[in-house]
Order: C-alpha cells, then sequence, then structure tokens
C-alpha cells in the first residue's frame, strides 16, 4: 500500500511536473508569439512612419521647387515690365528727339526756300530795273513791281525786309 501511494504520489507529482512543464512551454509558446506579433506590429508602424516620413519630405522638395520656380518667373516677369518700360521710354524718347529733328528740318527748309524764293524775286526786281530801266518811271511803285512780277505786296516786302532796305530806299 504504501508503494502505492507512493506511486500515486510519484505519479501525482510526475503529472504535476509535466502540467507545469506544458503550461511553461505553452506560456513560453504564447509569450514567443505575443513577441513575434508585437515585433511585427512595430516592424509595420516603423515601416509606415518611414513611408509617411518619404512623403513628408517629397512633399517639402516638391513645394520647395514650386516656390523656387514661382520666384524665379516673378522675378523675370518684374525684369520684363522694367525692361519693357525703359523700352517705351526710350522708344518715346527716340519719337520726340525724331520729331524735334523733323520739325528743325522742316523749318530750316523753309527757311531756305524762303529764302530762295526772296532771292529770285530780288533777281527778278533787279532784271526789271536794269532791263526796263523802271528806276526811272515816276509812277513806279509797290504795286506796280507786284503787277509786272506777278507776286503779292507781302512777298515782295519780306523780300525787301531780307536785303534789309525797304522799297522806297531801294
Amino acid at each position: 500500500a504504501m508503494a502505492s501511494q507512493h506511486k500515486e504520489r510519484h505519479q501525482s507529482l510526475a503529472d504535476s511536473i509535466f502540467n507545469i512543464e506544458q503550461e511553461r512551454s505553452f506560456s513560453h509558446m504564447i509569450l514567443n508569439y505575443e513577441t513575434e506579433k508585437a515585433e511585427k506590429e512595430l516592424s509595420r508602424k516603423e515601416l509606415l512612419l518611414s513611408e509617411k516620413n518619404r512623403k513628408l519630405q517629397l512633399a517639402v522638395f516638391v513645394t520647395g521647387l514650386i516656390a523656387v520656380i514661382l520666384i524665379a518667373l516673378y522675378v523675370l516677369y518684374v525684369r520684363k515690365n522694367h525692361m519693357y518700360r525703359q523700352l517705351v521710354i526710350l522708344y518715346d524718347t527716340h519719337r520726340q528727339r525724331e520729331r524735334q529733328l523733323l520739325e528743325q528740318r522742316d523749318e530750316k527748309t523753309d527757311l531756305v526756300n524762303t529764302s530762295q524764293k526772296n532771292k529770285a524775286l530780288f533777281d527778278a526786281v533787279e532784271k526789271l530795273m536794269n532791263d526796263e530801266h523802271l528806276y526811272r518811271s515816276n509812277s513806279i511803285s509797290i504795286d506796280m513791281l507786284v503787277e509786272r512780277l506777278h507776286s503779292n505786296r507781302t512777298y515782295l516786302s519780306r523780300m525787301f525786309t531780307e536785303q534789309n532796305t525797304s522799297f522806297s530806299e531801294y
């Protein structure tokens, strides 16, 4: 009986040890499983975080690149407008100078033409006086010269003024 008790006790202890070993083994497996599961979750979260970081860096880079391009375009736009305004000012200055030169040329041409016409009129008066001896005539007048030269009083008076004389002094 004692042997049987001893055997039962031994069997009971062996079963308890086996059960404890089984529980320990099972707990160890569960711990390994939970650890592996936690490591996989951590790895997945690190991968997601890494992906988010990469996307954020890409977004920052693209935003920076767009900002640089926009600034460059703005600078080019401002320069173009500045150059355009300078070109308009230069063009206006050129046009104004051209108008002044044309006016001066026209004035000189008018003076030359007037001077040439006055010279021709004076030569015609000289010819009449010398060829036809009109200076001897008692009825000589500026109106008679106007009629003979087919001119008018204003042109004749201007011609005498340019010659620094008057009809009566001539």
